[in-house]
């Protein structure tokens, strides 16, 4: 079988012990998935909740498209999230769990169908969709994107009060704001992301490109598009442009610098001194400019 999906470049760097984002690639299918940090006790002793979810959802999917390249979408997405919450339930003794506890996790996933690229996404893992004529599209972030704008604004007027700079103290008194946040989770008044719960799907997105208009498709967590979305590292093209040459480890170094430098967020705020960076860059081939295409409708609003 043909694959038109081609790795160009994939990595995962920990910003903590505990790695929450996951990635994975088969064939014409490719997916990253950042677990949201716990805002209570793990139910596990080796590893967080939210790393337990990615790596179970992503080695469930891994299976999947191996033993059954043309599944539907939405049927692997929901047969994983039935398998791995009873895993969960299991693991945890059927753990009652506040809203703001439920593991959770941002999803983007690619599939390349017949002549179409289907992009799938839930939260603010974002992809950036290249044109062949140099532009680009970004899909992912939306609703929970926000809630985290006005989470980091309730951090900003807590140090804006601080004697001495502590961004872990200062994270501490948001508490609250991050917990009544997450309980939003797929709800119609806050944001969709993957959990355990089916109701989750409601919530995806998924786009239906023409894969002869696309070039180059990177996945991104938020630790790493921070790179060029807010710490301004070059840019976009130019950080594409040094993944295609292996550039990764140097990026990264120049990341985790930025962050060392200013390690109470006050120049650049946010939630922990380092966060997981991760992403996967990937071309699209063996379409030519006149490729047939049709536009399906989304499956869910």
């Amino acid at each position: 079988m043909t694959t038109h999906l081609k790795i160009l470049s994939e990595g995962s760097y920990a910003g903590n012990p505990r790695n929450e984002d996951r990635l994975g690639y088969v064939g014409d299918a490719a997916w990253l998935m950042d677990g949201a940090t716990g805002l209570g006790p793990s139910k596990f002793s080796d590893k967080t909740d939210a790393e337990w979810l990615v790596g179970a959802v992503s080695g469930f999917l891994t299976e999947t498209f191996t033993n059954d390249p043309e599944v539907d979408t939405l049927d692997a997405l929901g047969h994983a999230i039935e398998a791995v919450g009873e895993g969960y339930s299991r693991a945890t003794n059927n753990a009652e769990l506040e809203p703001f506890a439920r593991p959770s996790a941002g999803l983007s996933l690619v599939r390349v169908n017949g002549e179409e690229v289907e992009l799938s996404h839930l939260a603010d893992v974002k992809a950036y969709v290249f044109d062949r004529a140099g532009g680009y599209k970004v899909y992912g972030g939306g609703p929970l994107e926000a809630l985290d704008n006005s989470a980091l604004e309730a951090l900003r007027k807590v140090q804006a009060q601080q004697a001495e700079p502590d961004l872990k103290a200062a994270r501490e008194e948001i508490n609250p704001v991050l917990r009544q946040n997450r309980a939003l989770m797929n709800t119609p008044d806050g944001y969709w992301v993957l959990t355990l719960d089916p109701v989750c799907l409601e919530g995806l997105k998924t786009e239906y490109l023409k894969a002869a208009d696309i070039s180059y498709i990177l996945l991104a967590t938020d630790g790493f598009y921070d790179l060029w979305e807010n710490y301004v590292i070059g840019g976009l093209h130019d950080i594409k442009r040094r993944l295609i040459a292996g550039e990764d480890d140097s990026i990264i170094t120049e990341l985790r610098r930025i962050e060392t430098d200013d390690p109470h967020g006050i120049k650049h705020t946010r939630f922990k001194l380092h966060d997981d960076a991760s992403w996967v860059l990937m071309s699209i081939e063996g379409f030519g400019e006149k490729a047939r295409s049709r536009t399906g409708p989304e499956r869910r609003e």
